[in-house]
């Protein structure tokens, strides 16, 4: 009678088991690691006499199937028209088993807290890589950089995903197409804990974790999808679309209003500190001393625009330069003073536009 081998079977159930549970841990996105580099940019008309542009870069690298991931973007938004202003905005997010860092570039801290989702899935094992599209609708597919993606639809926003990364991504805001695109891609890189690095701040803990509204990309929309995908606590479609077009709004008038407050409070400056400069420049002897006059003026400027004056220091201040650089300030100290009643009654971009449409035309 042949003797049975107990070692062997024992050997092939842990196999089994190990094989069996290999599969059942925590995924954030379907590969091991990877560092992504993203290009972002988008373009429109917020207003009947505003554009606006947003143009960035972004990266997401993790490790661990995402266990442990950091992602970055750093965007300008760029308000053209009559008015005109550019913001430079900053993420800088790391999720590290479920302890979530956000960068507060504006305080210079960072918010920590624990995202209880992200910690039950890290405890059961479970593979959120697909969650976006168990809501959203399969559209299409695409390949990026060779690699093919399928694009997904979820309201006003469509990702093309590869292994549960988003190689590109689309989202409407204010009927304005935004996209962001993978320009780089690596998943052979060696991922190493500088990968990972924060900023030295101080850190302020919070309590629980709450779904805010973010900068970026991520607008209080996002949010929504996100409760959506949590928790399916929107059922009706309806009930969504309503809330996103409300969030929308939200996100349209934010930012029209900043950049009608940051006008209509820096415009009476700038007309005084030109008054200002005007004298101070009438009696300016040399090349030094008159572009001294101007300083407050430039740094009033690129306070309105959020860009670097190039063209407002004096070169030379020989007499024809002089009388015309004189002529120059005063055509627009008359042209801003016949603006200014018009500017003071103003009551959104709209108006504040008009006003100095009318007086241009």
């Amino acid at each position: 009678m042949q003797k049975t081998n107990y070692s062997v079977i024992i050997l092939l159930l842990l196999l089994n088991i190990t094989t069996i549970q290999s599969d059942s841990f925590y995924k954030a996105y379907n590969q091991p690691s990877a560092l992504i580099h993203y290009m972002i940019q988008g373009e429109g008309n917020i207003t009947k006499n505003s554009h606006f542009e947003i143009k960035g870069r972004a990266s997401l690298v993790f490790r661990e199937w995402g266990a442990i991931n950091l992602y970055k973007e750093r965007y300008k938004e760029i308000s053209t028209g009559i008015a005109k202003s550019t913001k430079v905005l900053k993420i800088l997010k790391l999720d590290d088993y479920a302890t979530i860092s956000e960068v507060n570039f504006d305080k210079k801290q960072i918010d920590k807290r624990v995202d209880p989702i992200i910690e039950e899935a890290l405890k059961n094992g479970t593979n959120l890589s697909n969650e976006f599209t168990k809501k959203a609708k399969l559209v299409g597919n695409s390949t990026i950089l060779g690699y093919p993606c399928q694009e997904w639809q979820y309201r006003g926003k469509k990702q093309c995903l590869y292994k549960g990364i988003v190689l590109k991504e689309e989202l409407n805001l204010l009927d304005i197409n935004i996209f962001k695109i993978a320009i780089a891609i690596d998943f052979d890189k060696n991922i190493t804990d500088d990968h990972f690095v924060l900023p030295t701040f101080l850190e302020n803990e919070s309590k629980g974790f709450l779904l805010k509204e973010n900068v970026g990309l991520t607008t209080q929309a996002d949010m929504v999808t996100a409760q959506v995908i949590v928790d399916g606590s929107i059922e009706d479609e309806d009930e969504l679309i309503e809330e996103i077009a409300e969030q929308d709004n939200i996100v349209a008038q934010k930012l029209t209003s900043e950049l009608f407050n940051k006008q209509k409070e820096l415009l009476p400056e700038l007309l005084r500190e030109m008054q200002e400069a005007r004298v101070c420049l009438e009696n300016a002897e040399n090349t030094e001393e008159a572009n001294t006059c101007l300083d407050q003026v430039v740094k009033i400027k690129e306070n309105i625009s959020g860009e670097i004056e190039k063209n407002c220091k004096i070169k030379f201040w020989i007499k024809e330069a002089k009388e015309q650089r004189l002529q120059d300030i005063e055509e627009k100290i008359w042209t801003m003073k016949r603006q200014m009643p018009c500017i003071r009654r103003s009551q959104n971009i709209d108006d504040l536009s008009e006003c100095i449409i009318e007086e241009s035309s």
